[in-house]
């Protein structure tokens, strides 16, 4: 009987949680209305970093920054944390940026290791990887 008692505290708890991240996205979502992809394009230095690696960041981030169909307009500052991305999906994330922009995924020389967090930083960092090699 304890044990069920606790079990439905646990569910509704996390039952919370959800319900007040959605609110929390809603609020930002709503704030955001009437910015696009182009608000967030001209807020970066664009002419210092590949446009393709934009293009490529922002479909990986998009399940995050989502709530069904409306999709939460981006801003550099974003802190990927905050929109439920972990260490693990933010390197996959990073790691398929990467591939799709041709650049090498060994990233032990990259000096922005360590220090990303933020939308802007992913760009940053993608930005800094040498070119991958191709094999003839």
């Amino acid at each position: 009987m304890t044990v069920l008692v606790i079990i439905s505290i646990f569910i509704g708890i996390y039952a919370l949680l959800i319900v007040f991240e959605r609110i929390k996205k809603l609020k930002i979502y709503e704030d955001r209305i009437g910015e696009s992809i182009c608000t967030f394009v001209r807020s970066l230095d664009y002419r210092k970093i590949d446009l393709s690696i934009v293009r490529a960041t922002t479909e990986p981030f998009e399940m995050w920054w989502s709530m069904g169909e409306k999709k939460i307009p981006y801003r550099k500052n974003d802190n990927v944390e905050e929109f439920g991305c972990c260490d693990y999906d933010l390197e996959d994330a990073i790691s398929e940026i990467c591939k799709k922009t041709n650049r090498s995924i060994e990233f032990e020389e990259n000096p922005m290791i360590g220090k990303v967090y933020t939308i802007e930083d992913v760009i940053n960092f993608v930005n800094l990887q040498p070119k991958a090699s191709t094999v003839s």
